[in-house]
């Protein structure tokens, strides 16, 4: 962003001189400035958090992962090996130090910046941001998870939509994390309690619904934003959200899945 003289003097605030761990400066510049809100869309969103897909929204956008962390683990693996028959305090150990530090600020960089993209879109894309108050922590304690669900960053996606919420005047909501999403059909409210991980595909053996299983998800979180909002005052402003896929009918004649055509970032 660049400013002129008069606009530095009215907003600028604090100036911070940093050294990162691979040696570069940066100048952090905290200034105060008015951000307009954006064009309202009378749109609501539920949103679907997982691995496979860092989001699958109700809309049919998806958010695909890019798996930052796996595309440079041999990298890591090469340059801590390096790292760790240097010297402790020689320059060649700090040269090595540097280089593995360079490489996990590159998959940091990567991250933030698809998160970055992908929430903006979001917030551009509707008025009402629904999403589970999911238990990053406790998910992080799971020895077979704890890596990719860290390099989906939950925590990074939450946080960005809540500060664009509040920017561009758009409204986000946090279901219970303990609500049964992907085991409730989005067609008629039925609970798969025996439903697994590795069940992609959502099928309701009361009314022969088949969807995939994060849109299927998706779809259900966003309707409990909506109710939660109904219980603590109904929205200022209606909003358009599918309760269901507009090709139920046909699905139920053909008994077939649901067809995706997703929106892909």
């Amino acid at each position: 962003m660049f400013l002129s003289d008069s606009e530095i003097t009215e907003v600028f605030r604090v100036c911070t001189i940093s050294q990162s761990t691979t040696g570069e400066y940066f100048a952090t510049l905290v200034v105060e400035k008015e951000i307009p809100a954006l064009p309202k869309t009378q749109r609501a969103v539920g949103i679907d958090k997982g691995i496979k897909q860092l989001a699958v929204c109700s809309d049919r956008m998806v958010v695909t992962n890019p798996r930052s962390t796996y595309k440079w683990e041999r990298r890591i693996k090469l340059l801590s090996r390096r790292l760790s028959k240097k010297k402790k305090g020689s320059n060649n150990r700090l040269k090595a130090k540097r280089k593995l530090a360079k490489v996990h600020t590159k998959i940091t960089n990567t991250r933030k910046d698809h998160i970055h993209k992908a929430t903006r879109k979001i917030v551009e894309r509707s008025d009402i941001i629904v999403i589970e108050d999911l238990n990053t922590k406790g998910m992080l304690r799971n020895r077979k998870l704890s890596k990719a669900v860290a390099d989906a960053s939950f925590g990074e996606i939450k946080r960005q939509l809540e500060y664009k919420s509040k920017w561009y005047g758009k409204e986000l909501v946090k279901i219970d994390r303990w609500f049964p999403s992907s085991k409730t059909c989005a067609n008629c409210g039925w609970i798969n309690q025996s439903l697994k991980l590795s069940d992609r595909v959502f099928k309701c053996t009361q009314c022969a619904y088949q969807a995939d299983r994060d849109w299927n998800a998706s779809v259900n979180i966003l309707r409990q934003g909506i109710n939660d909002l109904v219980r603590c005052g109904t929205p200022s402003e209606p909003v358009e959200y599918p309760l269901v896929d507009d090709r139920v009918a046909k699905l139920l004649r053909s008994n077939g899945t649901v067809k995706q055509e997703p929106n892909v970032l």
